[in-house]
């Protein structure tokens, strides 16, 4: 693999980890399904606010997250390359 390859992972490794802690903190969840259909549709078509607010918050947060830490990664790739490698 390739040193993007590994940066795209390890990206979305932490995006992902990140997020799920996060609305846990905050206690955002998304609201119990109840039928068959709700838990086969639960995500495509959001009936309450409650779960809308869940779907939106962690849209939000794992692109913000995701796309910080892309760059993070990239910088302290550079700074070891320059530092530790020449």
């Amino acid at each position: 693999m390739s040193r993007g390859d590994v940066i795209l992972l390890s990206s979305a490794a932490i995006a992902l980890i990140y997020t799920e802690i996060h609305l846990s903190m905050r206690g955002i969840k998304p609201s119990p399904r109840k039928g068959i259909l709700d838990r086969i549709y639960w995500e495509s078509f959001p009936k309450d606010e409650q779960t809308r607010t869940y779907l939106r918050e962690r849209l939000k947060i794992g692109a913000i997250s995701f796309a910080t830490s892309i760059l993070v990664l990239v910088l302290v790739g550079y700074l070891y390359d320059k530092l530790f490698l020449n």
